[in-house]
């Protein structure tokens, strides 16, 4: 395959295979914008993994689970995860360098370790406080320096080891009135400006 730039992934499929698109440029396989059916329910491991080509990936509402590393190294610039998902997986957009803005679900218990490790341009990591995450990871936003404002919500009770290491660009951090931090956490936090602990 070459030059496929837009995608759209029929219906009555309902899981991609792990390593399925990984590094597909190398193959001449060019994807920019994929669509995928509302049928899919699963995406295996480093499925879209170092596409350096793709702007916008479709996640349909039935999607229920990602693989680790999922998008990892891909040049995806946003995304929308749907509402059945309930944990973002170990690496799953890690050195994502062109990913700007990422919307997460109520569902969503659990960022997994390194999730978003090295996304410098993500600005934004949206929370809700009558949702249901109540761990962020190891190193799971390590290195993201476009972050100025970080709230974490209350129904968060466990922030492990280097989650925000190297944050350098958060200036002001709110955390909950009750919560774990495991050591690092916070760790090179040089532009922070004010802290908010109720």
């Amino acid at each position: 395959l070459s030059d496929t730039k837009n995608v759209i992934v029929p219906q009555g499929i309902t899981h991609i295979g792990s390593y399925a698109y990984y590094n597909g440029n190398d193959a001449g396989l060019v994807l920019k914008n994929v669509r995928l059916p509302d049928t899919l329910t699963s995406i295996g491991r480093s499925a879209f993994s170092y596409l350096t080509e793709i702007e916008t990936v479709e996640l349909p509402e039935s999607l229920q689970t990602m693989g680790d590393y999922c998008f990892s190294g891909s040049s995806v610039t946003s995304m929308t995860i749907p509402s059945g998902i309930t944990s973002i997986p170990a690496g799953c957009f890690s050195y994502c360098a062109n990913l700007t803005t990422i919307s997460l679900p109520k569902s969503l218990q659990t960022i997994s370790e390194y999730a978003f490790r090295d996304c410098p341009l993500l600005m934004e990591i949206p929370t809700y406080d009558d949702g249901n995450l109540t761990t962020i990871g190891y190193g799971a936003f390590m290195n993201c320096t476009g972050l100025t404002e970080v709230k974490i919500p209350d129904t968060v009770t466990v922030i492990e080891g280097n989650a925000f290491y190297g944050c350098t660009g958060i200036t002001k951090l709110v955390l909950p009135e009750v919560i774990t931090l495991r050591l690092g956490a916070f760790g090179d936090l040089t532009g922070l400006k004010e802290l908010t602990v109720p």
